[in-house]
């Protein structure tokens, strides 16, 4: 069973897996894994640093998350098939809550792109 739930998990669109934030080390460095409906697991985004799953594109390939691995939360893109993962943004200020439209053509998300520390941009 998935221990880091607190952190969010999204389904695949064909209902057989479950996405979850898994911590392994106790360091709170949370990585991308898969769980199956007979309860198996796997990793799927492993990274130095905290990746927060955004979200998983209906097309069944593709997943958005967001990771301070170079330093400050940016977007990426995960291509399931491949195993490829791919910098999208590159922001001096946190990237969150990345949602794909249903295509996964187009990303939304926010981020702040001023000095005013109240402000978000999406």
């Amino acid at each position: 069973m998935p221990r880091a739930v607190r952190a969010g998990f999204e389904w695949h669109p064909d209902g057989d897996r479950l996405f979850f934030h898994r911590d392994e080390a106790g360091d709170e460095q949370h990585d991308i894994h898969a769980i199956d409906l007979d309860g198996e697991t796997e990793p799927v985004v492993e990274m130095d640093g905290q990746c927060i799953l955004g979200a998983v594109g209906e097309d069944g390939e593709t997943l958005v998350f967001s990771s301070n691995a170079g330093g400050q939360l940016n977007l990426y893109r995960h291509d399931l098939p491949s195993g490829e993962t791919t910098k999208l943004t590159d922001y001096e200020r946190a990237t969150v809550a990345a949602q794909l439209s249903p295509d996964c053509e187009t990303l939304a998300y926010t981020t702040n792109e001023t000095d005013d520390y109240d402000n978000m941009d999406i």
